[in-house]
């Protein structure tokens, strides 16, 4: 077939599926019960600003340190330390103010000093709460929605809120310090330019549930907040920003968002963690020791780019966690069997193949052969297989001509997706051959290249610095540099969600690491086959 036709078959695999009604369930949002998760999304969106309103304090950063003391917390050799930068953005890094010891506390938040929605006290929010819709697969309602609540409760309380300074201290309303650019506030046209047919899928998702639940459940949101107008953009911003520092208390079957802790940035290197305690207590230990002025820093788990700017809005340049999503059957295997070669082995499949692919992909009735397929590929390192098991097995067995099936007898479905294993030289050199044209296939049938991607990213860079800086510089004059009157709301929340400018950054990041991670598994293949040929 020609390229251009292997392309098109191609493309059609990753057309959109139906959004399902009751599509909604825990595994579609990336959630911080895999790990005890965080980001301080602050500073990794800080060109993504958003107007705030005025409370009591508003016009510095809130003393989380000393009002969580005051309220039974413990801090130990920590400190917030903020730089606020001329164009009126801030930057927050959570610092060591002496040397600590491995293994030692160094933060302690009780349950009252954290954010979260397990056992509050309010009829009104309780029953919004009931309204959310359920996962079709857990039947429990979304956290994220249920924690965006609460946040929305504490925040039109103002000064009766128990929390106000850890309240103010959130991404949009903390002077400079810019909402998280999540994957559902990105504009509807920039989706497509994330280049990620299953990535589009899960951001239309979020997207989905957004509009759903403000527009059938919010009407009536000044009678549930305190008189306060809850609309879709500071639903919106709520949801952005409880989904990016959230932590996860497996054992309470809850989400917190512990004071101070949550202003903890990431390191895949991180010198502390974070654990939940029986009591509800959340606190934070040194992993190693940290000397005096030191960040202190965290890791929140192996994550693809693609789940960091769903739930987190980041990228990560170099993510040894990342992968290229590809989606594939048979028909385009086979295919591109044909174009490598110019002919296929076994046309149509032999019954035993057709049973060996039943058994790598867990079927029984030759339905493998023509479902789709989603794998992952690409490679950080040498040390990690560029290609997923299932899809090397599959390659594999179209490779195989029949009178070698007996390569195959008293093999499992491991040993025939086993990076290190190979059933003949020649025939794994031919395999290969097979990966790199159908990785080549995949790259070419992207509507921008890795250069291409990597100058727009320049000259994007430019501009998006330009509109936070004016952006910050308009702000400052319309509020005349005063603060509100203490523990009131001079008007109701008016937040400015990121622009299309950061959001199509963010696009152009996330596809340049998605190539690249294409580009590592093609790599990675092409090495192996020069090793074989090399024997």
């Amino acid at each position: 077939l020609p390229p251009l036709q292997l392309q098109t078959m191609w493309q059609m695999l990753h057309v959109p599926r139906p959004l399902h009604p009751r599509c909604l369930q825990h595994a579609q949002w990336h959630q911080g019960s895999r790990q005890t998760l965080l980001h301080r999304a602050g500073k990794a969106c800080s060109r993504h600003h958003v107007k705030s309103y005025a409370v009591a304090g508003q016009s510095k950063h809130a003393d989380l340190e000393s009002w969580l003391t005051s309220h039974g917390g413990e801090v130990h050799g920590a400190k917030l330390e903020i730089q606020q930068q001329p164009d009126g953005k801030a930057s927050r890094t959570l610092k060591a103010t002496k040397d600590i010891a491995p293994g030692a506390v160094i933060i302690s938040v009780p349950k009252k000093a954290q954010l979260r929605y397990d056992g509050l006290q309010d009829a009104g929010v309780q029953t919004l709460m009931d309204r959310i819709p359920t996962g079709s697969d857990t039947g429990k309602a979304a956290w994220q929605f249920k924690q965006a609540c609460v946040l929305l409760h504490h925040l039109s309380r103002g000064a009766d809120s128990p929390l106000q300074p850890h309240i103010q201290s959130m991404p949009g309303l903390a002077p400079g310090v810019g909402v998280p650019c999540v994957g559902m506030l990105l504009h509807d046209d920039l989706i497509p330019e994330l280049q990620s047919p299953s990535l589009q899928q899960d951001v239309q998702n979020h997207k989905y549930w957004w509009d759903y639940f403000t527009s059938k459940e919010l009407g009536s949101s000044e009678q549930v907040f305190n008189g306060m107008k809850v609309d879709r953009d500071l639903f919106g911003w709520a949801v952005s920003v409880v989904i990016s520092r959230c932590f996860a208390l497996r054992r309470q079957d809850t989400h917190s968002m512990p004071a101070l802790i949550d202003m903890a940035d990431h390191s895949l290197d991180g010198n502390a963690e974070v654990k939940g305690q029986e009591t509800g207590e959340v606190a934070m230990y040194a992993k190693q020791a940290i000397k005096a002025g030191e960040p202190i820093t965290i890791t929140y788990g192996q994550h693809s780019n693609a789940e960091l700017l769903l739930s987190y809005g980041f990228v990560l340049p170099s993510n040894p966690s990342d992968r290229y999503v590809l989606d594939y059957n048979t028909e385009l295997l086979t295919a591109v069997i044909e174009q490598v070669f110019g002919q296929w082995a076994n046309n149509p499949l032999s019954a035993w193949q057709v049973a060996v692919l039943d058994r790598i992909h867990g079927s029984s009735d030759g339905s493998s052969v023509s479902e789709v397929h989603r794998t992952l590929v690409g490679a950080s390192d040498a040390s990690q297989a560029p290609i997923e098991p299932k899809l090397l097995a599959s390659m594999r067995i179209l490779m195989l001509k029949d009178e070698s099936q007996s390569l195959v007898e008293g093999l499992s479905a491991e040993d025939l997706g086993a990076w290190d294993k190979l059933f003949a030289r020649q025939h794994e050199i031919e395999v290969m051959k097979a990966l790199s044209g159908l990785l080549a296939i995949m790259y070419r049938s992207l509507p921008t290249t890795i250069q291409q991607d990597r100058e727009l990213i320049k000259m994007l860079s430019t501009a998006v610095e330009q509109a936070a800086s004016k952006q910050a510089a308009s702000d400052a004059a319309a509020s005349g540099g005063k603060g509100g009157e203490s523990g009131k709301l001079v008007l109701p929340p008016k937040v400015v969600l990121p622009g299309k400018e950061e959001g199509y950054l963010l696009c152009l990041q996330f596809r340049l690491s998605m190539k690249l991670a294409l580009e590592g598994a093609l790599k990675g293949v092409q090495a192996r086959m020069k090793e074989l040929q090399s024997m």
